[in-house]
């Protein structure tokens, strides 16, 4: 019987098949493998994720402050930090104030010397022409700058009320009260108001320029513009070296009843604005 022999496309096949299979092998060869697979991943991952060992010594963790404590060291910066924006005061005077322009007026004159003549501070308390009776004997008041007649009899008679003058020269019998302590802890300032006579004409015209709103004309800028045209009067009500003081006040600017050292930063910074340029 005649051999049968593969033909050369066979021949050629093989080959090629043989070759393939050579280079498979070596692709897939475990030293070369580009995939890890079996101890070889986990030696490489452990590797890998190692940290080094921490040397030293051990940071110690820094003090907490308790939230009550660190609250008021707040609240203690804050008020050092507002007590600085303000000049010392001796005390506070509260004075009655109730929707009378007049009254208003009054107040924010008296008041003004009060603040930067004698080193007072001022609280202007909003009551009325009837609240003021029942204030005024319990001490929530320190002034009343006009005081009905004949109610307070009682309350004088028992040193609770004093009668120290009046401002009106129409009416002689609306008085000027205080409350019984100011006498002894002011006597300065009951010496004032029982000298203070503005003017009933000057301050009813002053006083009817008095507007509301936020924009409206204050009795403190009325009061300023009295002590500015009518220093002649006022002059007589203090002694010289107070009058000094309100005067310098008002050349330097200072239109509020609170008297500060400095507006805060966001004043005009212009002079005689009292900006504190921070």
């Amino acid at each position: 019987m005649k051999a049968i022999l593969p033909s050369k496309r066979t021949l050629l096949c093989l080959v090629a098949a043989a070759l393939a299979a050579a280079v498979l092998g070596l692709a897939c060869a475990p030293e070369s493998s580009p995939f890890e697979v079996g101890d070889r991943a986990a030696a490489k991952k452990s590797a890998a994720t190692a940290v080094p060992a921490a040397t030293g010594p051990t940071p110690t963790p820094l003090p907490t402050i308790p939230a009550e404590a660190a609250e008021a060291r707040s609240e203690a910066a804050e008020a050092a930090q507002q007590a600085s924006l303000f000049e010392d005061t001796i005390g506070t005077i509260r004075i009655a104030d109730w929707e009378n322009q007049v009254v208003n007026l009054e107040n924010a004159l008296a008041g003004y010397i009060m603040v930067y003549g004698y080193d007072y501070a001022v609280e202007l308390v909003d009551t009325t022409d009837e609240g003021y009776k029942t204030a005024l004997p319990k001490g929530e008041l320190d002034v009343v700058m006009e005081m009905a007649p004949g109610w307070y009899a009682e309350h004088a008679d028992a040193g609770l009320i004093v009668d120290v003058g009046t401002v009106k020269e129409a009416t002689p019998d609306v008085r000027i009260g205080v409350y019984g302590s100011v006498q002894k802890n002011a006597p300065e300032l009951v010496e004032f108001l029982g000298k203070m006579s503005p003017g009933d004409e000057i301050v009813a015209e002053l006083a009817s320029k008095i507007t509301g709103g936020r924009t409206g004309i204050q009795p403190t800028v009325l009061a300023l513009m009295y002590l500015k045209q009518h220093e002649d009067r006022w002059t007589q009500w203090v002694p010289a070296s107070v009058a000094e003081k309100v005067k310098a006040a008002i050349k330097g600017g200072k239109t509020s009843l609170i008297n500060r050292k400095c507006i805060p930063s966001g004043g005009s910074g212009a002079v005689g604005s009292w900006n504190c340029g921070t």
